[in-house]
């Protein structure tokens, strides 16, 4: 019984009123097709709204439950010598399925190919609404001995690690450290400290989203852009930044924006 009710209640009126209007006039001869065609589209706009308003609204509550991955995969260099370490794709897939089925979520991506390698895009859909983040991934693995099969598997699972973390906000941790790990205050960075760390990376020449990934790997906990990065995660990427530019010569390793 309850089921029903629900979603008649999920109808937006405003939608409902126009199909009406609609189907009123399309048994109406007096009615030209430039008018029907005009209600089809408000119809659409006022449908598209919605939906991307309950796409937020079921995003926001699915937050809570989305888990905290433990990394468990790890990257070795030619000596076997550990890199770092990582949340295997295969691992978050399985942990966040039943969460994203259950707000009504799908996920799905696409992997085209692209000059520096490949491009990875990750599509969240509810509703008839989608959001969706692209990430391109180098096919050089850094000497690591892969044949090229083992490393477009490995680019591909990356990029998809990387694009869902971003879009729902992922995080993860390494294992020995998930009971020790302070709990985040919610703020992002401000608007001086984005203005810093872009002058950073505009004077290094450095790409955002490849230093974004390269900070996840030595575990700081990211945001999709730096705009969204949590304000704890301040301090070390400065600091990175800032011995870059020494490494490069650079006596001040002072930003100018």
């Amino acid at each position: 019984i309850e089921a029903p009710e629900a979603a008649v209640q999920a109808v937006d009126p405003q939608s409902t009123a126009i199909m009406s209007l609609i189907e009123r006039a399309a048994s109406d001869p007096s009615v030209d097709i430039d008018k029907m065609e005009r209600l089809f589209e408000m119809h659409e706009r006022v449908t598209a709204r919605q939906a991307k308003e309950d796409f937020h609204t079921a995003l926001a509550e699915m937050q809570s439950e989305l888990p905290e991955i433990t990394k468990q995969g790890e990257t070795r260099d030619k000596d076997g010598n550990l890199m770092y370490r990582f949340a295997k794709w295969e691992v978050i897939n399985r942990l966040i399925k039943p969460v994203l089925s259950r707000h009504g979520f799908g996920l799905s991506f696409r992997i085209e190919p692209d000059q520096q390698g490949l491009k990875i895009t990750a599509v969240l859909s509810r509703g008839g609404h989608t959001e969706e983040t692209s990430i391109i991934q180098s096919l050089d693995m850094g000497g690591a001995k892969m044949n090229a099969n083992q490393t477009r598997g490995s680019a591909t699972s990356y990029g998809k690690r990387y694009t869902a973390g971003a879009l729902l906000n992922l995080i993860s941790y390494e294992e020995q450290d998930t009971d020790a790990v302070a709990p985040l205050s919610g703020e992002l960075l401000n608007d001086a400290e984005v203005i810093e760390l872009r002058a950073y990376l505009k004077k290094l020449g450095r790409d955002e989203n490849q230093f974004l990934q390269f900070m996840a790997s030595k575990n700081v906990v990211i945001g999709s852009d730096l705009e969204n990065v949590p304000a704890e995660s301040f301090g070390v990427m400065q600091a990175t930044l800032a011995g870059l530019m020494k490494k490069k010569g650079d006596a001040n390793a002072k930003p100018t924006s």
